[in-house]
């Protein structure tokens, strides 16, 4: 038959057990039979039980004990002495359930006062009297007494125990030295009632500690508890407490007797273990979480919310972006308005990348940061304002953790875990735990970084294959398409490509025209010349250019331009030449052509040269004539007009009225041919004077214009605003407005008559335009007014040479502008002419 897994090892721990405690008592009975009735030594039977202990467990030891007790109950019953069994029993039990505990020196007359007082309280029957023959048989059993009693004392110093006895009819209650000790207080100070003990108790652990008593007396059963006791220094400590209810004859509960064992050390290592345990369980689904999705902002997001409750009341992770700059990933609390008041909060108070301490100083280092205590100070520290500072306190932060995420020794980011409500205080071994379970979370976040990275790189190549697929399909179908001769060589200089023009061109196919084929189809004449250029180019890398003539495919050589351009990989390493070829026949011939023509542009250049310098003397033979002409014809008409004014003078008396009028009538006409004269001099002139530019302000330049034409006093000139200052030929400008203004009033049939000049902006010119309210013009003069010598009135009506617009129109052209007129009859005229900016 087969055994369960385990059972064998059980049933072999029990049966040496079993057997340790049977050959003790064995050898104790073979030892009081050959010392005639002696005490046997204890630690025959210690031994015995101290194996049963460490095989069998805390459970098989205190059935050893019992064992022991019961067989040596029958000799301590004959000597009339129960009490040797009782602490036997007692030992017996200690010793089992603390095998391991060292032993210290005993308090013997401590332990006599406890003995003493326990058969005073009935708990150990008194010693009877005996007579002078038993006493040497006494003296052995009292010897062997006191000899218990020590061990007894050992036991409990060495395993942390203590024995207790309450009364429960008078209620007192009575404690061991290590008892007193185990709970905190100086031997010998305990007050000895229940309700003192009580106060001792954690409160937490106060109702449920009496409830069970409680029922264990109303009951009469045995009981044992574990609770929490509170020390002055106010350190808490674990106690495991055992009792057995005692009843007098009428089955009334008397008393309770019991023993308790200081547990801490246990409970802080199964403490301790149940911690290492979650955090391992802890870090598993941590762990799995990481590795489950590679979606690093999500993990962490998760990972946060696994944190809370389990580790911290707040937990959040904030990360470095490219720009180093701290940006919050994730915010996790119980409570969901409190994640959306945080974020509120770190908008309002965003985080001092230049903090000292807290997280931009753990982004900063890549230290980790650990506040076991977070005391007001730091929080008035730490707070903005006094608004900030009292939010802070509000949270009621109690520890805190900052944990770096460091990965290829890069901080990503960090994880801050905060306690608040729970009240829970972080420690060495919570902040080693939190950086382990950073360093699984930055490698998450690495790893899922390198992966996009991949994957980014791996879509960027497969784009860049397809891309360069596409366009090597490109290129040949350009290539192909193309109107001009292409080519393309590699490194050794050979030629592995033509397209599709190349080969029709040729009449050959493309493994004729690979390598140096391609080359038997260049002139002989020009072959070493294009050979030369290629080299020279290809050993530096340059760009090229030749000309030579290719074989065609009808027989004909023709001339083409072969443009060589160097191609060079990515890495710029180069990788050979691409080059086209145009047919440039027609070019060259026309080049002969333009050759000759350009030949004969030269000599007609010759011509227009000296033509050129022929009208320049002419010119300057005209204006010599002109002044010789005016100066010789002007003199005549000076001295006619002059000879006319001293006739009048002296005559004046005979002249009649007729003669007077002829009179007048020659001087108008020699002041007429005078300002003829001017008029041909100003219009000969115009464009052949250079005169200087100046900055002109036209609103000046048409007051002084006005101002010299001296208009009649009752004739109105207005300037309307926004007339510009620009640079201009001052004096150009100036004659083409004392033309267009004197011909408003010399012409007006009112002497208060009307004028407005006015200008807009044209971009690259000035449209001005001066408007009269006179009589007007017929459209069909419009133009035959700035023809020369040309008047709409008799000259003698009003005096005029005809030669005034002609000069307006003259100089306008000559700066590039136009001038042109509106006007009706009697319905006033508006010149317009445009002047360069």
């Amino acid at each position: 038959m087969k055994l369960l897994p385990g059972v064998g090892f059980q049933l072999m721990r029990y049966g040496i057990a079993l057997l340790a405690v049977t050959l003790a008592l064995l050898i104790q009975l073979i030892l009081n039979i050959l010392t005639g009735g002696k005490e046997t030594p204890f630690l025959i039977l210690f031994a015995g039980i101290l194996v049963g202990s460490w095989y069998g467990g805390t459970k098989l030891g205190l059935w050893n004990a019992v064992l022991g007790a019961f067989g040596k109950a029958k000799k301590y019953q004959e000597a009339g002495s129960l009490s040797d069994s009782v602490w036997e029993m007692q030992l017996g039990s200690a010793v089992s359930n603390n095998p391991q505990r060292s032993l210290s020196t005993p308090d013997r007359s401590r332990d006599r006062a406890w003995k003493e007082m326990l058969s005073a309280r009935s708990f150990l029957p008194p010693t009877p009297t005996v007579s002078a023959d038993e006493l040497p048989s006494r003296q052995q059993t009292q010897a062997a007494l006191r000899t218990s009693e020590e061990r007894l004392r050992l036991s409990l110093e060495a395993g942390r125990m203590g024995i207790w006895d309450w009364n429960i009819l008078t209620g007192e209650m009575t404690w061991s030295d290590t008892l007193e000790r185990m709970h905190g207080l100086v031997p010998e100070t305990f007050a000895g009632t229940f309700a003192a003990f009580v106060e001792l108790v954690h409160p937490d652990d106060r109702d449920s500690l009496t409830r069970a008593i409680a029922q264990s007396v109303e009951q009469k059963t045995d009981f044992e508890l574990e609770f929490r006791v509170v020390w002055s220094d106010s350190s808490i400590h674990w106690i495991s407490g055992k009792g057995q209810v005692l009843s007098d004859e009428t089955g009334n509960a008397v008393r309770i007797i019991g023993v308790s064992t200081d547990i801490s050390e246990s409970v802080r290592h199964a403490t301790l273990r149940q911690r290492i345990d979650e955090q391992q369980r802890f870090l598993g689904e941590a762990t799995t979480l990481l590795t489950s999705s590679l979606d690093y902002q999500t993990t962490l997001e998760t990972l946060a919310q696994l944190a809370v409750p389990q580790l911290a009341d707040w937990c959040s992770i904030d990360m470095l972006d490219e720009n180093q700059t701290i940006r919050r990933l994730a915010v996790v609390h119980q409570d969901p308005s409190k994640v959306d008041w945080a974020y509120q909060l770190q908008e309002r108070y965003p985080p001092d990348p230049d903090a000292p301490y807290g997280l931009p100083n753990v982004l900063r280092t890549g230290e980790a940061e650990l506040y076991a205590e977070v005391p007001d100070s730091l929080l008035v520290e730490v707070a903005r304002d006094a608004e900030h500072l009292e939010i802070l306190r509000n949270i009621g932060f109690t520890s805190a953790m900052v944990v770096p995420l460091v990965a290829r020794g890069r901080t990503l980011g960090a994880i801050t875990f905060t306690s608040a409500e729970s009240g829970r205080h972080y420690g060495q071994a919570d902040l080693t735990f939190a950086c382990e379970l950073a360093r699984r979370a930055a490698l998450a976040v690495d790893n899922a970084g390198l992966f996009k990275t991949l994957q980014q790189e791996l879509a960027e190549r497969q784009r860049t294959e397809a891309a360069l697929r596409e366009s090597e399909e490109r290129f040949r179908t350009m290539a192909d398409t193309a109107p001009v001769l292409l080519w393309v060589a590699g490194t050794g200089g050979q030629c592995d490509f033509f397209n599709q023009r190349w080969l029709t061109f040729r009449g050959r196919t493309l493994e004729e025209e690979l390598d140096q084929g391609w080359s038997q189809g260049v002139h002989p004449e020009d072959l070493q010349r294009c050979s030369d250029t290629y080299q020279a180019a290809f050993q530096v890398h340059k760009n090229f250019q030749m000309e030579y003539r290719l074989l065609r495919a009808d027989g004909q050589y023709r001339w083409v331009l072969d443009t060589g351009t160097p191609r060079f990989l990515a890495d710029g390493s180069f990788a050979g030449y691409i080059g086209s070829c145009v047919d440039i026949t027609e070019r060259k011939i026309a080049e002969e052509a333009l050759c000759d023509r350009a030949a004969e542009l030269a000599r007609l250049s010759t011509i227009l040269t000296n033509t050129n310098a022929a009208l320049e003397k002419r010119n300057a033979e005209l204006d010599h004539f002109a002044y010789i002409v005016s100066h010789d014809l002007k003199a005549p008409l000076r001295a006619i007009s002059n000879l006319s004014t001293w006739i009048e003078e002296d005559l004046l008396d005979l002249l009649n009225p007729e003669t007077q009028r002829n009179m007048n009538l020659l001087r108008g006409r020699v002041h007429r041919m005078e300002a003829l004269i001017n008029g041909l001099l100003q219009y000969s002139r115009v464009g052949r004077i250079k005169t200087v530019v100046d900055l002109v302000d036209v609103d000046t330049l048409l007051a002084e214009v006005i101002s010299s034409l001296a208009p009649p006093p009752t004739f109105t000139i207005t300037i309307q605003p926004g007339m510009p200052t620009f640079l201009t030929e001052r004096s150009s400008l100036e004659q083409v407005f004392a033309n267009l203004l004197s011909n408003c009033f010399k012409h007006h049939p009112r002497s208060d008559g009307t004028a407005t000049i006015s200008v807009q902006d044209k971009e690259a010119f000035y449209e001005f335009a001066v408007a009269d309210d006179g009589c007007g013009i017929d459209p069909q003069y419009h133009e035959k007014i700035f023809v020369m010598f040309q008047t709409l009135e008799a000259r003698d009506k009003v005096e005029n040479t005809g030669v005034g617009l002609a000069i307006v129109k003259k100089v306008i052209e000559n700066k590039g502008g136009t001038i042109y007129l509106k006007s009706q009859l009697n319905q006033g005229s508006t010149f317009y002419f445009t002047w360069p900016k």
